[in-house]
């Protein structure tokens, strides 16, 4: 699935698919915006962006979650998220 949304900053956008058990998420966020990205996980361990622990990526925090989802704070840029057990 894909959308996009014209903010005041530019566009937004989201596209995700899924494979088994991973879902993979890509998101662009325009210049001076942040957005929240809730990801299908029992925990953070289980995320990675661009092919990276997510641990190793201390400019997108954790935010306190719901349980079965990780919920992230990301600034501008493009992002490639995959999360397993989704």
């Amino acid at each position: 699935m894909k959308a996009s949304y014209e903010s005041v900053h530019g566009t937004i956008v989201s596209h995700w698919t899924r494979s088994g058990d991973t879902l993979t998420l890509n998101v662009t966020v325009p210049v001076n915006t942040q957005a929240q990205v809730f990801l299908p996980a029992t925990g953070a361990d289980g995320i990675r962006e661009s092919n990276q622990p997510l641990d190793q990526h201390s400019e997108i925090p954790v935010q306190p979650s719901p349980p079965g989802c990780v919920v992230l704070t990301i600034g501008s840029g493009d992002y490639h998220f995959t999360a397993r057990g989704a």
